[in-house]
């Protein structure tokens, strides 16, 4: 099944360019950049402790306690975890 945003992009390669060059600008910046390298270094401390294996299926969300990890269905229709996920949804 695909979301009405991917159809929307296959459908106006225009927007499609446009979103591209967005990401890459959006991923380059330095928060975008900490908050991998914070990410990193959580698995690889969580790796060493636990293995590898006991996060497959699973993301790192970032919670209000920390990272913690969630299944990955869970954590991405998560409403209520941080603010800014609040505010992505109109305050809900």
């Amino acid at each position: 099944m695909v979301s009405e945003s991917a159809k929307y992009y296959r459908t106006h390669p225009e927007a499609r360019e446009r979103k591209k060059r967005y990401d890459s600008k959006f991923e380059k910046s330095p928060s975008q950049m900490a908050k991998r390298r914070e990410l990193a270094r959580h698995n690889a401390a969580h790796d060493k402790k636990y293995g590898a294996a006991s996060r497959k299926g699973k993301d790192a969300s970032h919670t209000k306690s920390g990272i913690r990890y969630k299944p990955t269905s869970v954590n991405r229709g998560s409403k209520t975890d941080m603010a800014g996920d609040r505010r992505a949804r109109g305050g809900r």
